[in-house]
C-alpha cells in the first residue's frame, strides 16, 4: 500500500470519526441520564433536589464526545504530517 493511500485512508477515518461521534452525541442528548440523588440534612430538616432543567450527560453522549475528540486528534495529527511534509518538500538541500 502506498503512502497516498495511507493518507487518504487515514483523513477518510479521522472525518468519519467526527461525523460519527458528533452524531453519536446528539442522539444521546435526547435520552435522559438514569440516575438520581438527593441530600439530607438532619439537622435543618430540609432536602435538597438538584435543579431538574441541569445539564446531565448520558453514557452515548460521552462516548460520542470521545469519539469525536479522538478523531480531531486523529485529524491533528494527519494535518502536522501534512505541513511537515510540505514544508520539507520546499527546503533546499
Amino acid at each position: 500500500m502506498t503512502s497516498r493511500r495511507r493518507r487518504i485512508i487515514g483523513w477518510g477515518i479521522g472525518i468519519a470519526a467526527v461525523v460519527v461521534g458528533a452524531v453519536v452525541f446528539v442522539i444521546g442528548r435526547d435520552r435522559p441520564a438514569e440516575f438520581s440523588w438527593y441530600a439530607y440534612q438532619p439537622i435543618a430538616n430540609d432536602v435538597y433536589l438538584p435543579d431538574p432543567a441541569g445539564f446531565y450527560v448520558s453514557p452515548a453522549s460521552a462516548i460520542g464526545a470521545l469519539i469525536v475528540v479522538l478523531g480531531l486528534m486523529a485529524l491533528a495529527f494527519l494535518a502536522g504530517g501534512w505541513v511537515r511534509g510540505r514544508n520539507h518538500a520546499k527546503t533546499p538541500t
